[in-house]
């Protein structure tokens, strides 16, 4: 049985073109180690971005030399960034019957992530018979959150990558030195625990969501069962819940990164910046539960 090795790069409209070139160190050990573990027949790169952002990847002389033998295919779409667009893909990549397909998804922003990506593709690679691990990080290149999956829904650490923090010291210069905390406040409702008591169901499961604003774990992202807060980035915040907490679009082009498209909360006056997802004004939390 051959295997087909698929690496989604997810990539934020707040990351530029220099930043995912400084994710190849990441993507060689990567495809090192999971070469180590068995042969593969084919592997495939789709690099997903907005289309204010078209990314084309060179791979590196090291990287090329141990992907010459095998079938290659490097996708990089330019439209409307979003999970759906990478499972489309997937879809479109030609597996032959005897392969087995197995999937990791790298969600890289330069200062934030939307957790909800996660579940959505791990729902979908599942129904397609795709075994799926995740890896999530941030600008400094700490490790959010890793999972994967077995075809039977469990979940476990992906055995064959090392994710201590060690191995991210090579892209330090990923940081965004740009972001002042006096100007600027990083929001980031929701984080995963793994194995953790679900709060709102009382069941054990191997990673849930915490609440940042009053610490109740919950199985799902939502509205927080305890305070109400949704459990999700800003941006998710946008997509999902617009109407329901009358979002409103503004122009004042408040944020350092000078994006004149941000959302205010009508309920507070929070101003968000759409492009980066994070909140102009020094604040809390917003009052998105009322």
């Amino acid at each position: 049985m051959f295997r087909r090795f698929i690496l989604i790069l997810d990539c934020s409209c707040s990351t530029t073109q220099q930043q995912v070139k400084d994710l190849i160190p990441l993507v060689e050990q990567i495809f090192n180690q999971v070469i180590s573990t068995s042969p593969l027949s084919q592997c495939a790169m789709v690099i997903v971005s907005d289309q204010r952002a078209y990314f084309e990847i060179d791979f590196t002389q090291q990287l090329s030399e141990l992907l010459s033998p095998l079938q290659q295919d490097k996708i990089t779409p330019n439209g409307a960034f979003s999970i759906a667009n990478a499972l489309q893909l997937l879809n479109a990549i030609n597996t032959k019957p005897y392969q087995t397909k197995e999937a990791l998804l790298i969600s890289f922003s330069a200062i934030s992530y939307d957790s909800q990506n996660v579940f959505v593709i791990s729902n979908e690679l599942k129904s397609q018979k795709v075994k799926f691990s995740a890896l999530s990080i941030n600008s400094t290149m700490q490790v959010l959150q890793t999972l994967s999956t077995d075809l039977s829904g469990t979940y476990e650490i992906f055995p064959t990558i090392q994710l201590a923090i060690v191995n991210f010291r090579l892209f330090q210069s990923v940081t965004r030195s740009d972001i002042q905390t006096n100007n600027a406040t990083l929001f980031n409702l929701a984080d995963i625990s793994q194995d953790s008591i679900c709060g709102c169901c009382g069941h054990f499961n191997e990673f849930t969501f915490t609440c940042q604003n009053c610490s109740a774990s919950s199985c799902k992202p939502g509205p927080c069962y305890c305070c109400g807060v949704w459990l999700g980035e800003v941006l998710s915040l946008i997509r999902v819940k617009k109407q329901e907490y009358q979002l409103a679009l503004s122009n004042n082009g408040n944020c350092i990164c000078g994006d004149p498209g941000e959302v205010q909360c009508q309920s507070c006056n929070v101003y968000y910046c759409v492009k980066c997802c994070q909140i102009v004004q020094q604040v809390g939390i917003c009052c998105c539960s009322e």
